[in-house]
């Protein structure tokens, strides 16, 4: 919804866009509910990998970590335990997206400029690997099945406003 409302509107409100990266950027507060912080990550990386390079990467080592400790030491002892472990992940699964729309469309040489791959790693470990965009024997980006043209229909091209 709100990358075809920017697509009509767009043009006609020029501050449109600002405005939502904005309040998309005042839902991922860590005060606010996690379903709210959910809708915050997913919003703005349908803005692309510049949006998720400035807004969504800062933040996310200590997000990552604040969530893990919090399902260690959350309970299975009710429905609240199970629908706040189930918010977690989802907050969890939109980083990654987050990450994966970033890694897929920047060069490994603007990945290193901007991420500590060591800090990154230590928190994220194996879930960067299907992360990470492939290249073929001439140097262009694929989406690890060899095809360039998969990425288009992925969706990742078209998340780009």
């Amino acid at each position: 919804i709100i990358q075809l409302k920017m697509n009509s509107f767009g043009d006609q409100y020029t501050a449109l866009k600002a405005r939502v990266i904005k309040t998309l950027c005042e839902a991922m507060s860590p005060d606010k509910p996690l379903s709210t912080q959910y809708g915050g990550m997913a919003g703005l990386s349908l803005f692309g990998p510049k949006t998720v390079d400035a807004f969504i990467l800062p933040l996310a080592k200590g997000n990552w970590e604040k969530w893990e400790k919090a399902l260690e030491s959350q309970g299975y002892n009710n429905s609240a335990d199970f629908e706040r472990r189930f918010e977690i992940q989802q907050c969890q699964h939109a980083l990654l997206n987050a990450l994966g729309i970033f890694m897929r469309n920047v060069s490994l040489k603007e990945q290193a400029e901007r991420l500590r791959a060591d800090a990154f790693v230590d928190v994220f470990g194996e879930k960067l690997i299907p992360l990470q965009a492939t290249f073929d024997d001439e140097g262009a980006m694929t989406d690890g099945a060899g095809s360039s043209d998969s990425l288009m229909s992925l969706g990742y091209s078209s998340c780009i406003l």
